[in-house]
């Protein structure tokens, strides 16, 4: 017997379904063909014999027949649950059940609220730390900036830029002694005491004394001569003086 099954009701395509599915009875009719024999007598050229005869019929009788239905709770041509509809899980959560989801990183609940990471150690950031949607962050105050490890907040120290080099701070402005730099950016050489500068203006030579050396020479001649003179004029006077006092006395 040879049986085709016809589902008179509605067609499903339950190969497309993949979430939660239920197998759903119903009536339908079968066709079928069904053989019926017919017995006789055969002849042939020897001799006469009993036979039999096969007819196939068909006949359509009523069946009980299933399909695939989604469960309570799911929905859509894939059968796929339903959260929170018609707005599905909220901060990006993802349904798995009926009411029954798996929530993103940084939410947690029954409706994925965010998690303040903040609440717990201040998040592990040494200073400030912010809540955002799923996760943190953490900042620095004014005078420090972040480590690499964006928990972690290290003091900035500020260096004082020396000024840029002037005329003197290279081979001390070629000047033998002293360099003094002036306000337009240039440079004077100076010598110590005993000492001038050359031509050149960056060497100190010895100074030149001969010239007062012979003033002062000639100031002391000068000086001795009026001296020996006045020494000779007050020993003529005394010797006058001596020469005077004699006489009166042998005049007595």
């Amino acid at each position: 017997m040879h049986t085709v099954s016809l589902i008179v009701m509605v067609f499903v395509h339950v190969w497309y379904v993949d979430g939660c599915t239920i197998d759903v009875a119903y009536d339908c009719n079968t066709y079928k063909q069904k053989e019926e024999v017919t017995v006789g007598w055969c002849w042939d050229i020897t001799k006469l014999f009993r036979c039999k005869e096969s007819n196939w019929k068909p006949v359509y009788e009523l069946d009980l027949c299933s399909r695939k239905k989604c469960c309570p709770g799911y929905q859509g041509p894939s059968c796929e649950p339903v959260c929170f509809d018609p707005i599905g899980c909220p901060n990006g959560g993802i349904c798995k059940a009926p009411g029954i989801y798996e929530c993103k990183s940084g939410f947690i609940g029954n409706k994925c609220d965010d998690i303040n990471e903040c609440d717990k150690l201040n998040g592990g950031c040494s200073h400030e730390c912010t809540n955002t949607p799923g996760s943190y962050r953490c900042s620095c105050p004014e005078g420090f900036k972040m480590a690499t490890n964006m928990l972690t907040c290290i003091e900035i120290r500020t260096t004082t830029l020396s000024p840029p080099p002037g005329a003197c701070a290279l081979n001390n402005g070629n000047c033998s002694d002293t360099c003094v730099e002036t306000n337009n950016g240039s440079r004077h050489c100076y010598c110590p005491k005993g000492y001038e500068i050359s031509e050149n203006g960056t060497t100190c030579k010895v100074m030149d004394l001969l010239p007062s050396v012979i003033d002062s020479t000639k100031d002391n001649f000068l000086l001795d001569v009026i001296l020996m003179l006045s020494l000779s004029l007050i020993t003529l006077l005394l010797l006058l003086v001596m020469c005077c006092f004699r006489r009166k006395s042998f005049d007595w």
